[in-house]
């Protein structure tokens, strides 16, 4: 599935994994935001389906690293801050 979003200015196509069940517009914002703040595609797209799948299912835990990518506390999050 594709969703279109737009974001500063412009119309970005994302593609969506299956299985996100109404979460679709939360990856695709994540996707794109993460893209931006300079990850790569695959990293981008394991942070925001582990987001998605965490507003889906709460008391998911992932690892500590990918928690702190999760919830901005990863290096590039606190980077951007400085």
């Amino acid at each position: 599935m594709e969703v279109i979003i737009f974001s500063d200015s412009e119309f970005i196509s994302v593609k969506v994994p299956s299985g996100l069940d109404g979460q679709e517009y939360f990856y695709a914002i994540q996707y794109t935001n993460l893209k931006k703040m300079g990850y790569s595609e695959m990293k981008a797209s394991i942070i925001a389906e582990a987001a998605a799948m965490k507003r889906l299912y709460p008391g998911l835990v992932y690892g500590k690293v990918l928690e702190d990518e999760i919830t901005g506390k990863g290096i590039k999050s606190q980077i951007r801050n400085l």
